[in-house]
């Protein structure tokens, strides 16, 4: 357990798997603070426990997308069953 949590925390600063995971997080991120903060900010009703509540809005999604390329890495490759077409020679 300890491992894949030093495997998981590598990836969340490793930059092959920020290139996927920021667009994903601005995208959710930014759609999620409309939707929670949109009327706030616009009405300048913006304190720190609404900030911090945005930040989160982005954070979440981003750790949400690495742990997917993570966990995507931790599993093996299926193996051929029955059910899936294979190589004739």
């Amino acid at each position: 357990m300890k491992q894949q949590i030093i495997s998981y925390g590598k990836d969340l600063i490793n930059p092959q798997c920020a290139k996927k995971a920021i667009p994903v997080a601005l995208f959710v991120g930014t759609t999620l603070f409309m939707i929670n903060h949109g009327t706030a900010l616009i009405k300048g009703e913006m304190n720190q426990e609404r900030w911090t509540s945005a930040l989160l809005s982005y954070i979440i999604p981003y750790f949400v997308s690495i742990h997917g390329q993570w966990s995507s890495k931790q599993k093996p490759p299926p193996k051929a069953g029955r059910f899936q077409s294979q190589d004739q020679n």
